[in-house]
């Protein structure tokens, strides 16, 4: 036995937040408050394993782009273009709202 734990704490708030198999979770859980064996280095372990699993396929594209300089240059410039245009609209829709839309940007990317 161990010393039952806070079902409140923010240890279980991972738990809900990155066990995708919701039985799993539950049981990990209920043994957890009752102190049945478990406790909070367990606990980690089966968080960091769900953890790892929700970022292999991100991390498996981003070493695809390794080594790739011109191809994740290219992304970053693109990105920036768009991000650029959404905000030169949203500036344009606040200055519209209070007023000051009198003056037009003619911003080229």
């Amino acid at each position: 036995m161990t010393d039952p734990g806070d079902a409140d704490s923010s240890l279980m708030q991972y738990v809900d937040t990155f066990i995708t198999d919701v039985s799993r979770a539950a049981e990990l859980k209920d043994k957890y408050v009752r102190g049945d064996n478990i406790g909070d280095g367990h606990i980690k372990t089966e968080v960091a394993e769900a953890i790892s699993a929700l970022l292999a396929p991100m991390q498996e594209r981003r070493a695809e782009y390794e080594g790739d300089d011109s191809t994740i240059i290219d992304i970053i410039r693109d990105g920036t273009v768009r991000a650029n245009v959404r905000t030169e609209e949203t500036l344009a829709m606040a200055k519209e709202a209070c007023g000051l839309g009198f003056f037009k940007r003619k911003l080229s990317f």
